[in-house]
């Protein structure tokens, strides 16, 4: 995965925790992309905004055990 955004900064983890010093800083940036990553591979997906308007495309497939169409 090339594109790969942590889905929180390091100044507003430390504001969430009530850390009000910068001495956590590199453990708190290391935590907040190791749990980004395992977001990533638990969800099979990468969650983020882009620059820009980005056209996306889903198929959707015929469920004959419900009797209806979803997006997987």
């Amino acid at each position: 995965m090339t594109w790969a955004p942590d889905y929180i900064t390091v100044e507003d983890l430390a504001d969430a925790m009530r850390i009000t010093d910068n001495d956590d800083d590199g453990a708190l940036a290391i935590a907040i992309s190791a749990a980004s990553r395992a977001v990533d591979r638990a969800t099979g997906r990468q969650f983020g905004q882009t620059a820009g308007v980005e056209a996306r495309y889903y198929t959707a497939r015929w469920n004959h055990r419900w009797s209806r169409w979803y997006v997987p």
